[in-house]
């Protein structure tokens, strides 16, 4: 190893704490519309991807995916999965109410 991937590997773990510190004050609330009534994950997950994307723009989020929510109601959870920076990491959206507002909170690993 030469000192400058030594010094890169040296960067990433000292990050790890603060990657897992910025994430877990992740939290946002938004609608996945109503229009349709499309609660899939794979619709769920684009949605939860671009408000992470937009909130975190100097992390790189991808691949996004989310369980299928067949019946979504107040208080009700589907699990979400993204790889933050190369790490996976697990969101959790809580329904708001059986019209698609949710809010996503990220889950300490």
């Amino acid at each position: 190893m030469n000192a400058r991937t030594a010094a890169k590997a040296a960067l990433l773990l000292a990050a790890g704490p603060l990657l897992a510190l910025s994430l877990n004050a992740c939290s946002f609330s938004a609608s996945a519309g109503t229009s349709t009534h499309d609660f899939s994950g794979t619709k769920l997950a684009g949605n939860v991807q671009k408000q992470l994307v937009a909130q975190n723009p100097d992390l790189e989020i991808t691949g996004t995916t989310c369980a299928d929510t067949p019946e979504i109601a107040a208080g009700k959870t589907t699990d979400c999965n993204a790889s933050v920076n190369g790490t996976a990491t697990k969101f959790v959206v809580t329904w708001k109410d059986s019209d698609g507002n949710y809010e996503v909170n990220s889950v300490e690993a």
